[in-house]
């Protein structure tokens, strides 16, 4: 048990620690600071560490609490300074935080479990909190991955059919909005155009980097139990937009680019995973 638990936390590590290596790769290509890319690969192996150290212990998940925590934390990013209008960060002394990357893979955990338990009235109402939450922020990349996950999630449930059809219709038109009004903050090289840096360095390395990118959340699909498949399914789908969305707008390339973020939302994630 204690070998196969070991795996299933250094198999979605090097995952991610792939397309970090290649980001970083172009990084130093641009003569980018340690400072700057030795945060992810850092990250990366301490929460690894950590992460043999919690599995230890069977874990309790208040669902309920998360959604709650995971509004809070949004609504926190509009106390802030702003860049441009854009309220996506909580700064911290020494981190300055996308709260969404790191929220988002738990929440739409807590979501599914909620309508799995039938408990709609909680889950209707959450949706709707962090549907604006990151409408206003506004951030069309995360709406888009949350959007699309949760739409999954509400086909394959017991709700209503006429419940279903309004929240996707009002998902989707709040998704449309966001790409109409889309921010025009400037992107940052060694975050959101991580990807042209590596293109500028090597072609090959550019597509093996995007197919890495692409393969990270697969490991949910091909290793989940079948009562959690819509789950990982939802999860999939929520790092393949993410993902897609650095190819249309200025957003940050999760793992390989600069951002620690996404790699904290990622193993909160596996741990529940696991």
């Amino acid at each position: 048990m204690k070998t196969k638990c070991n795996r299933r936390i250094i198999y979605p590590t090097l995952s991610i620690l792939f397309p970090c290596i290649i980001g970083i790769t172009g990084m130093l290509s641009e003569n980018v600071s340690i400072i700057i890319w030795g945060q992810n690969i850092l990250l990366i192996f301490l929460l690894s560490f950590i992460s043999f150290f919690v599995l230890k212990h069977k874990l309790k998940f208040n669902y309920k609490l998360i959604i709650v925590v995971s509004a809070f934390l949004l609504g926190l990013t509009f106390l802030g300074p702003n860049m441009e209008g854009v309220h996506r960060w909580l700064r911290l002394p020494f981190f300055t935080l996308n709260i969404s990357t790191i929220v988002m893979p738990i929440t739409i955990v807590a979501f599914y479990k909620l309508i799995e338990e039938n408990k709609f009235l909680i889950s209707t109402i959450g949706i709707i909190v962090i549907e604006f939450l990151l409408c206003l922020q506004p951030d069309a990349s995360q709406l888009s991955a949350f959007s699309l996950a949760i739409i999954i999630l509400l086909l394959k449930s017991n709700i209503s059919k006429i419940v279903k059809s309004i929240f996707s219709v009002t998902l989707f038109l709040l998704t449309l909005k966001s790409w109409i009004w889309l921010d025009t903050l400037q992107p940052v090289n060694y975050t959101e155009g991580i990807l042209t840096m590596v293109l500028d360095l090597s072609v090959v390395l550019y597509i093996i980097g995007i197919a890495a990118l692409f393969f990270i959340p697969v490991y949910f699909l091909i290793f989940c139990q079948k009562k959690s498949r819509n789950i990982c399914v939802g999860i999939t789908i929520y790092y393949w937009v993410m993902i897609l969305a650095t190819f249309i707008g200025n957003f940050p390339v999760p793992f390989m680019g600069y951002g620690i973020s996404p790699i904290l939302g990622f193993y909160i994630f596996l741990i529940w995973f696991i």
